[in-house]
């Protein structure tokens, strides 16, 4: 049985958005959802299964809203604050 993501925000973050990326550069998203939280390596292993699909340079961060809102001591959430771009559906 297939489950949705409720996705908030998807972010882009990472030597892609710094310029420091190289041909083989993993592709850094954080996509930011209500219905993590809970387990993250199996958050983490649901998210790489569907972008592994899709591009195998994508490496998805599951991030709960809370922790966005909140973990901003964290410095991984502090640099995608900070420095990420925020993807828009088309």
């Amino acid at each position: 049985k297939k489950q949705k993501i409720k996705v908030v925000k998807v972010i882009i973050y990472g030597s892609r958005v710094s310029g420091k990326a190289h041909e083989y550069s993993d592709i850094d998203i954080a996509i930011i959802s209500p219905d993590f939280g809970k387990d993250r390596y199996e958050e983490g292993v649901r998210l790489f299964e569907i972008a592994s699909k899709i591009d195998p340079l994508i490496e998805p961060v599951p991030i709960s809203v809370e922790s966005y809102k909140n973990d901003t001591w964290v410095p991984l959430i502090y640099e995608i604050r900070t420095k990420g771009i925020e993807l828009k559906a088309a």
